[in-house]
């Protein structure tokens, strides 16, 4: 659920549930903060990573933002009932100093753990890690 930032009051903010898009960076583009209201599933939470990636601050239930190393407060704001989930969005979008030092450490945080580069290195680490394991056990076979 994206709440759009054009126009955007207080008083008068309006969430807007966004279902499938073709484009979804253009939804985090005129998003003020994204919604992740998730109390069911299981599996990587992409949207939430994303949403983060294009330095839009996140609110989310804690399922939603398992697994993700998020730390509530820093990289984004967890609640766990509809009412504290708009209470967190309210607070992002009154206070836009908040919002934006969220969606920095947010960004860094997504930066560090999935970025492609980020990627690459521990995929390249624990593809050398396994070449190493199996140089070794070929090693020991030819032991007499």
């Amino acid at each position: 659920m994206a709440v759009p930032r054009r126009g955007l009051a207080a008083s008068a903010a309006v969430a807007e549930p966004v279902g499938y898009v073709d484009d979804i960076a253009v939804e985090f583009a005129t998003a003020a903060v994204v919604v992740v209201p998730l109390w069911a599933g299981a599996g990587m939470r992409v949207k939430l990573v994303e949403a983060m990636a294009a330095r839009v601050p996140v609110v989310s239930t804690t399922l939603a933002a398992e697994g993700l190393g998020s730390v509530s407060g820093r990289h984004g704001m967890l609640a766990e009932t509809p009412e504290a989930l708009a209470d967190a969005a309210s607070a992002l979008i009154v206070d836009r100093d908040r919002a934006r030092s969220s969606a920095r450490t947010a960004y860094s945080h997504a930066s560090e753990r999935w970025s492609i580069d980020a990627v690459t290195e521990r995929t390249q680490a624990l593809c050398e890690e396994a070449v190493r394991r199996r140089g070794t056990r070929a090693n020991m076979h030819d032991l007499p």
